[in-house]
């Protein structure tokens, strides 16, 4: 089936300052302190969280990226998409559980 997965993302505009990000963080400082220097608005000051979501729901080369990773790890090079430069750490994944019938009835009827 398919899998959900817990994210977050640092976004920057040039490659240079997502690789910096990338050796702080292999220096031992916390993703989510690090997340403060993204450009994303909607996720700065949220540590970078994303929140639970399947890969297809972003642009390509990031939904490639984070695909890739396992729970607990964070891409080792930039990953460039149309917005920047990003550096995504998965925190965990679990099967995608759609509503039940009787779950979603509410939000049909």
């Amino acid at each position: 089936g398919s899998k959900e997965f817990k994210s977050r993302h640092i976004l920057v505009k040039e490659e240079k300052e997502a690789k910096d990000i990338i050796e702080r963080l292999k220096m031992g400082e916390k993703f989510d302190k690090l997340a403060s220097l993204s450009t994303d608005p909607g996720t700065k000051d949220k540590g970078g969280d994303l929140g639970w979501t399947v890969p297809s729901s972003f642009v390509e080369p990031f939904a490639k990226a984070l695909a890739g990773l396992t729970p607990g790890t964070y891409t080792q090079t930039p990953v460039q998409t149309p917005f920047g430069y990003h550096v995504i750490q998965l925190d965990e994944i679990r099967d995608l559980k759609l509503p039940s019938f009787e779950e979603a009835k509410p939000q049909i009827t």
